[in-house]
């Protein structure tokens, strides 16, 4: 996130962009440095430009080819696929065999999110349902941490098991 950037460390990006080098820190040397710089902003860069919060220099030099990425809630046909692959790298990590499959019903409820946290929201909403599987597919999703899942429907055991026999 550029923007959260200080506009001091910007000028030094600046700097790096423009003259191909950086002076490590405690040193007087310049270093030659050859990079290419992938930045990326979650607002207008040119308003924040206006606003004082970017340096007009610096997107100048780092705007040469613009990539404009509309958030998660404009693009939900990415959402089963983005869900798919989370699941699939996190149950990877957690040393399962096979990622948790998700219900129709779980992918309606990620589908049907607004997504303010963009991308990173859904992958960590989708590792806690993937930590919290007990079977290998997922039909309830909490969205939020606190978030209760959906109850689950009560499966009748042989005997009752209400505590309602005779006492005596």
């Amino acid at each position: 996130e550029l923007h959260d950037a200080p506009l001091a460390v910007q000028a030094k990006l600046l700097r790096a962009v423009e003259y191909g080098h950086i002076e490590r820190i405690g040193s007087s040397q310049p270093v030659a440095v050859d990079a290419r710089i992938v930045a990326a902003v979650n607002v207008d860069p040119r308003v924040l430009v206006a606003r004082g919060r970017l340096l007009p220099d610096l997107l100048d030099r780092l705007a040469f080819c613009v990539l404009v990425m509309p958030p998660l809630r404009e693009r939900h046909g990415d959402i089963p696929y983005l869900a798919e692959r989370f699941a699939a790298r996190f149950a990877a990590q957690l040393g399962r065999p096979e990622p948790p499959a998700f219900s129709r019903a779980a992918l309606a409820t990620l589908a049907a999110h607004p997504w303010p946290g963009n991308i990173r929201e859904l992958k960590t909403v989708v590792e806690r349902a993937v930590l919290a599987a007990t079977s290998p597919r997922l039909d309830a999703i909490a969205l939020g941490p606190f978030a209760p899942l959906p109850a689950r429907p009560r499966v009748a055991r042989p005997g009752g098991g209400g505590g309602g026999g005779a006492r005596g």
